[in-house]
């Protein structure tokens, strides 16, 4: 081979290697978190009046009615589920057809009501909405009746903490007074009622029709349910008494009612406190409180396990002096979130030693409230006030006492 070939295949050589280095790729990995959040936590504090004496007397709910109208919620349409926290109330009816005859005995302040109004809705396909109420009821199911009366344009079912009462979903004319049994009137198994928090659920369907409109073709529900409680003197406290579920409370929610204290007089309540998502902290407070009684009833209240009676040597006392002191106290460990702490409070018109005997036998058979520190001076006097709790979170939070009043 000639040197001007050697010299060729060099330069060639040269030239593949130069290429052959530009297109190398080294082994190589990539990995990606992708995502990151960081989200802060809540604390949401909801509070039930579980169970209430007054004078040795339980107090029980007497009675309720219920009836239809916008405070009812939306909880699914077409099957499709719908969240009533952000989904608007029903409205109330402005397309009252004529042939709702069986309205008429749903006697007010039942209302029509249907998820929107009617000149938005599809009124030529079927179509099928669901509606809730929850309410709350302690008066027990024994000697309670419970009534129902329905209409609806046009099937109807109804149901109450998961039990059927009656489904006429697909009956045509189910709001007229030309079909037999219609308006739907029924008495309900007492059994289906629960102390606590109850819901009733009805699923109305509104027929297709051709070039339906909404005066034409309208959807509406209307009812009205009665619970009438054991009303005996035994339970029948009437505005002395004032027990609800699990809710965040609300201006008429009061724990204390009473206008006419005299010395001697004593009572009991259990609270349940529910603390969502997170561990907290939680402290009681009167505040916004005005005049002289409350210098003269005492208050004992405790870390209860549920059965509103004070067992001395398993719960831990909270408080024991003058009502009018009773604020800033703090339960007496941390409340694990997704769970139920219950507060014990007994009060006696007279001695702190007769409060605390209040809670120990809340039926009071011994007569165990002294009234000898209720003199004269507290005649005709009042104590107003607002009861109230405050939640903190308990993470990193090792150190925290209540503070004298609720942080704005």
């Amino acid at each position: 081979m000639n040197k001007k070939v050697i010299v060729s295949l060099a330069v060639i050589g040269i030239v593949a290697a130069v290429a052959i280095g530009a297109t190398i790729a080294y082994f190589s990995d990539t990995e990606t978190s992708a995502n990151n959040i960081f989200t802060a936590g809540t604390i949401d504090l909801t509070v039930d009046h579980k169970y209430q004496t007054y004078n040795g007397v339980d107090c029980h709910t007497c009675g309720i009615e219920i009836y239809s109208d916008t405070t009812d919620k939306v909880i699914e349409y077409n099957g499709v589920t719908v969240d009533p926290a952000t989904n608007a109330v029903p409205v109330a009816s402005q397309y009252i057809h004529s042939a709702w005859t069986a309205g008429g005995e749903v006697t007010a302040p039942s209302q029509w009501i249907w998820r929107i109004d009617m000149a938005q809705e599809d009124t030529v396909h079927e179509i099928t909405a669901k509606f809730q109420k929850t309410f709350a009821w302690q008066g027990g199911s024994t000697g309670v009746t419970l009534n129902l009366l329905t209409a609806a344009d046009n099937g109807v079912k109804a149901e109450l903490n998961g039990h059927v009462l009656f489904d006429r979903l697909n009956i045509e004319r189910n709001f007229d007074t030309d079909q037999p049994g219609v308006p739907v009137t029924i008495t309900v198994d007492p059994s289906y009622l629960i102390d606590g928090q109850n819901i009733l659920v009805f699923t109305v369907k509104n027929f297709a029709q051709t070039n339906g409109t909404a005066s034409s073709n309208p959807a509406a529900l209307k009812y009205y349910f009665k619970v009438n409680g054991n009303c005996d003197s035994r339970l029948e406290l009437g505005k002395n008494c004032n027990l609800w579920g699990e809710k965040d409370l609300t201006e008429g929610d009061k724990f204390w009612n009473f206008n006419d204290i005299k010395p001697g007089d004593w009572g009991t309540n259990l609270i349940s406190l529910h603390v969502k998502s997170n561990d907290a902290k939680v402290c009681s407070y009167l505040t916004n409180a005005t005049g002289i009684l409350g210098d003269g009833i005492n208050v004992f209240a405790w870390a209860d396990d549920g059965d509103g009676i004070y067992e001395p040597l398993t719960e831990t006392e909270l408080y024991n002096e003058k009502l009018s002191g009773f604020t800033g106290k703090m339960y007496d460990s941390t409340v694990l979130g997704n769970s139920t702490a219950f507060m014990g409070i007994a009060w006696c018109a007279g001695s702190k030693e007769g409060a605390k005997a209040v809670a120990i036998d809340h039926a009071n058979t011994a007569k165990t409230c002294n009234p000898v520190t209720m003199g004269n001076e507290y005649q005709e006097k009042t104590f107003t006030s607002d009861f109230g709790f405050y939640a903190v979170q308990a993470r990193h939070n090792d150190t925290f006492e209540c503070p004298a009043s609720i942080p704005e």
